[in-house]
């Protein structure tokens, strides 16, 4: 464990018992801030192999298309990233799908990769898929991992027409991440409480 990390969580330890309500709210909004990485050189090929575009003055995608195809027109397929990756992080897929005959389009999340937003959570990710849908119509097939995948089944839940859905590594219960990371930050049980809540 390293320094700034135990003199952050002694602070957290400290504040839950001082101002838990306040505590509480900072380390909702740092949960909900995900960290941007460098793209890796495999991800710039990523990119320059596709066609990056704006659904919306927020959130940006990119688009991949089979170079022949023996179809009048491609099947699609969206793929929906996790949380604190990006759409080029699903490309592993790719050229399988574009292979198979698939036009692939991938997100980007709100404050992930390209996009901008306010916020990051399980329902922004699912009104941003339903605004793919909306402003690029529906899709034959959505592949989604992680919160991704969560958002996902929200969306069919809300509006998603799709023919084919697989989703990968789907969290089973949030409560636990959400209770493993008030650990993580030295929340006592009051204050955990009030994050919870958040």
């Amino acid at each position: 464990m390293n320094l700034a990390y135990t003199l952050f969580r002694l602070k957290n330890q400290v504040n839950s018992v001082i101002r838990p309500r306040n505590t509480a709210q900072k380390m909702a909004l740092l949960f909900l801030s995900p960290n941007q990485r460098p793209l890796k050189p495999w991800e710039q090929q990523a990119e320059q192999a596709g066609t990056r575009f704006q659904i919306n003055e927020q959130i940006s995608a990119i688009r991949w298309a089979p170079t022949t195809t023996n179809q009048v027109q491609s099947k699609r397929i969206l793929l929906v990233h996790g949380w604190e990756s990006r759409a080029t992080q699903m490309y592993g897929l790719v050229p399988d799908l574009l292979a198979l005959g698939f036009e692939v389009t991938a997100l980007d999340m709100p404050l992930h990769g390209h996009s901008k937003g306010q916020q990051a959570n399980p329902y922004v990710f699912a009104q941003t898929i339903l605004l793919a849908q909306q402003k690029l119509g529906e899709f034959d097939g959505v592949i989604a991992h992680s919160m991704g995948a969560a958002a996902t089944a929200f969306s069919l839940s809300n509006g998603l027409n799709t023919q084919k859905v697989i989703l990968v590594a789907v969290p089973s219960f949030i409560a636990n991440t959400l209770h493993h990371f008030a650990g993580l930050m030295g929340l006592n049980k009051k204050t955990t409480r009030y994050f919870l809540e958040e």
